[in-house]
């Protein structure tokens, strides 16, 4: 190495170093001019433009993240800063066939290294189940599950997938060890509340929705489900409550299913008009 190339290098290394700490103290502005510098110094750095899709990532810049981890992976396909800003970012953006896709490939390369290889299933499940990939969000859950036995919210999401596909045994087994690690997990509480409903078994449904919106109180499926689960029959505090977050939540199905379940509430009390204006609000695109 020539003394010029060797100062060179020595600088990008300063600036990376400088980047990490940034990181580490969350200053995401100075960590991204400090990776840009070391990469502007080393074109080849995918340690540089990873660093960058991280400090991208947490600025809120998803789509400059995603492109800045992409180009980190060209340089070095195995670069798992990059896999994991790319899957975060483009899961911030709703964008689950970038993050399937991109998992898929984290997973494979990932698999001797448990830490690495829990992220990418996580997001590998997550975003199969998003887009009604089911089996193969199955087969993900059942290896993350697998690398970590006693992870509480994988199993709870295991759990409520279980009982989407309608496997109550292993749905009934993923559940009860996640509340058993963790008895105010909201995910594991609503997944048994729907499928105690789902087995007739009205009363164990309730209680454990109850322990669903204690446990996160702006977890709007519960509310629906506790709707339907009282047949619309709820007294005015809960009704007033459910209000405000339909108000709140401004689109998506959590917004047309609150508004759906306040129709439920005032058809059942015979406001008829603010029943209609409910049901029309949920219909709304």
């Amino acid at each position: 190495m020539t003394e010029r190339s060797s100062t060179f290098s020595g600088a990008s290394d300063a600036s990376l170093t400088q980047g990490e700490a940034y990181l580490r103290s969350g200053e995401f502005a100075q960590a991204a001019a400090a990776f840009r510098d070391a990469f502007e110094r080393d074109r080849k750095s995918a340690v540089a433009m990873s660093g960058f899709a991280t400090a991208m990532h947490g600025l809120g810049n998803f789509p400059e993240a995603v492109r800045a981890g992409d180009a980190a992976l060209k340089l070095d396909d195995k670069n798992h800063r990059a896999f994991e800003a790319i899957t975060a970012s483009a899961a911030a953006l709703g964008e689950w066939q970038v993050v399937q896709s991109y998992a898929q490939g984290w997973a494979k390369r990932s698999a001797a290294v448990p830490s690495f290889a829990r992220q990418a299933l996580a997001h590998l499940a997550k975003a199969s189940t998003e887009l009604g990939d089911l089996d193969r969000a199955r087969a993900a859950y059942e290896k993350l599950i697998e690398i970590a036995p006693d992870d509480a919210p994988s199993l709870a999401d295991f759990g409520r997938l279980c009982v989407v596909t309608q496997d109550y045994s292993r749905a009934h087994e993923a559940l009860a060890k996640a509340i058993a690690l963790e008895p105010e997990n909201a995910i594991a509480n609503f997944a048994l509340s729907r499928l105690h409903h789902f087995e007739g078994e009205t009363q164990a449904a309730k209680h454990c929705c109850a322990l669903t919106m204690k446990a996160d109180p702006a977890f709007a499926p519960a509310f629906t489900q506790w709707v339907m689960l009282h047949r619309g029959k709820v007294d005015e505090a809960f009704t007033a409550r459910l209000e405000a977050m339909a108000i709140a939540e401004k689109t998506g199905h959590a917004a047309a299913s609150l508004r759906f379940a306040l129709g439920e509430v005032f058809h059942a009390s015979k406001d008829y008009s603010r029943a209609a204006h409910w049901f029309a609000q949920a219909n709304e695109k």
